[in-house]
């Protein structure tokens, strides 16, 4: 006789519920970072003045400060041991701390540019550290914990990916409107990111109550040195290979704040940004819904591909004519639909890792190997944010003037269209490495399910 493991197919069904609840944990994600994200680069530069060179020193340097601190953290979770789990827990402790921060993100002190700078660097630094690691890693840990069907990881997924463009959708046809009622500039910023910010905090909270736990380690990983965990992800070469992608995929979705300074100097109508984001965003909506088939068929590296495909053409559209609203409207669903095709992806491919380094060394570490997408999210948002303050700056660009010089409009034009482009072709490289790993998942997880079988097999004396 041989007894079901916590990790039987049993105990891997995906209900409902869980799929919702994972769902919001990824709209928390998306709500929560959409000021960081999408707005704060202009906020800072346009709106509270901030320096060029000072907001590229900050936003590179936290990022990558911050990513650094990742794995520890990582390492932390995958150390819990609770009732709830491992990675609940934490969602469970710091939402709150995480919605306090985020609140405090887009208040801009009075006095000097110095205090404003002071500010800039403390909050930016706490957002990192309370929502974007302690809250974001254990969210998308949860992809790999939830169940190790493949099938069911894509369901999540996907799920995920529904709820953070809708969050996506609802800021780019609420942000304009609303920060103008709700006072314009300084002020309709910080109470619109406020709002922001709570519904994220309660999205996490139902996250945490909505989710289960299922997938347990072959082998405890609670006393696990911090060295030898570390030293075990990094032999783990899919980990590293998945990063550059991920690096790739948080740049582009970066570089799409290039849009508001597109839309103000090249086109000369923001009133269009709440049309043009809207449309972007809705092409990423109806993605998975039209992405899923493809997906399951040709596999989760050939949908990329063909998803990073689709982006290129969007992004290369406006060279035709710069000024065209119709091909701007044609490259929003294009750059729409290649984004969110790259991104519903990601998660699945990760936990596919998190398989993979287990079946290498019998540890399962969900929480570091699903901190490789922070890290790269932070590195990469950091990098391209900085590059884009980098090439505004040696252009000759100056925030808040009605026109700007020629080439300040070319670095603009550039950055918007071509840039993204060499991105996405760095991105290629490490998406083909990651087919070989593809191929081998089918048999890594039925060796995996074959040592819990006699991991637990009774034994008899």
């Amino acid at each position: 006789m041989i007894l079901s493991s916590e990790n039987s197919d049993n105990s891997r069904y995906l209900s409902k519920k869980e799929i919702i609840s994972y769902g919001l944990g990824q709209f928390a994600i998306a709500l929560g970072g959409l000021g960081s994200a999408q707005y704060l680069s202009y906020y800072w530069t346009d709106i509270a003045l901030i320096p060029l060179t000072a907001v590229s020193i900050i936003m590179l340097s936290s990022r990558i400060f911050d990513g650094l601190n990742d794995i520890l953290i990582a390492w932390m979770v995958d150390r819990t041991s609770t009732k709830f789990g491992k990675a609940r827990p934490w969602i469970l402790w710091f939402f709150i701390p995480a919605t306090i921060v985020n609140i405090g993100l887009f208040y801009s002190p009075g006095g000097s540019i110095y205090n404003k700078i002071i500010w800039a660097v403390l909050t930016y630094n706490l957002v990192n550290l309370l929502f974007s690691t302690c809250c974001m890693i254990p969210i998308q840990a949860l992809t790999s914990l939830i169940s190790q069907k493949s099938k069911e990881r894509i369901t999540l997924s996907f799920a995920g990916q529904i709820a953070f463009v809708f969050a996506q959708i609802l800021g780019a046809l609420t942000f304009v409107k609303c920060t103008m009622l709700l006072g314009g500039a300084q002020k309709g910023y910080f109470y619109y990111f406020s709002i922001c910010a709570i519904l994220a905090g309660i999205s996490m909270f139902a996250t945490f109550l909505g989710t289960e736990e299922k997938i347990k380690p072959i082998k405890s990983d609670k006393k696990l040195p911090f060295g030898q965990a570390l030293k075990m992800t990094l032999h783990n070469k899919w980990w590293l290979i998945s990063m550059g992608l991920q690096l790739g995929v948080f740049s582009l979705i970066t570089l799409q704040s290039v849009s508001m300074y597109y839309i103000t100097y090249i086109i000369g109508n923001m009133n269009l940004l709440t049309l043009i984001m809207s449309i972007t965003f809705v092409s990423q909506f109806i993605m998975p819904f039209i992405f899923k088939p493809v997906v399951d068929k040709l596999g989760k590296i050939k949908a990329t591909g063909i998803s990073l495909l689709i982006a290129s053409v969007g992004f290369l559209i406006p060279l035709i004519d710069m000024t065209s609203i119709t091909l701007l409207v044609a490259a929003s669903v294009f750059r729409g639909l290649g984004i969110s095709g790259s991104s519903t992806t990601r998660c699945a491919i990760t936990a596919d890792v998190v398989d993979y380094g287990e079946w290498k060394t019998s540890h399962r570490l969900d929480a570091i190997i699903f901190s490789g997408n922070s890290i790269a999210a932070k590195v990469g948002m950091g990098l391209s944010g900085m590059l884009i303050m980098l090439i505004l700056n040696a252009s000759g660009y100056i925030g808040g003037t009605a026109t700007q010089t020629p080439e300040a409009l070319s670095s603009i034009v550039f950055m918007y269209t071509w840039l993204n482009v060499i991105i996405i072709g760095i991105s290629s490289i490490f998406l083909l490495a990651l087919h070989s790993l593809e191929q081998e998942m089918e048999n890594i997880q039925k060796d995996l399910t074959q040592r819990e079988i006699l991991i637990n097999e009774p034994k008899y004396i």
